[in-house]
């Protein structure tokens, strides 16, 4: 699925982005509003979650950060 996704953008994220998840990760059991992803986003690129600054465009999504105590 998130190889459909970023068809059109693949070159410019990888050449900027050094760490890529998405929903369809092993480590993703559950989606949004629950942790799982930014959880699994932190510990691959190696930080805290509680240092982690969050951007999220859905609704779900910004339910998240009250999760881990971050921004």
């Amino acid at each position: 699925m998130v190889d459909i996704k970023l068809q059109k953008h693949s070159d410019w994220l990888t050449s900027k982005i050094n760490f890529l998840i998405s929903g369809d990760h092993p480590s993703v059991k559950k989606g949004k509003p629950a942790p799982d992803i930014f959880l699994a986003a932190a510990d691959g690129i190696g930080i805290d979650p509680r240092d982690c600054i969050v951007f999220e465009d859905s609704p779900s999504g910004i339910l998240l950060p009250q999760f881990f105590n971050s921004q």
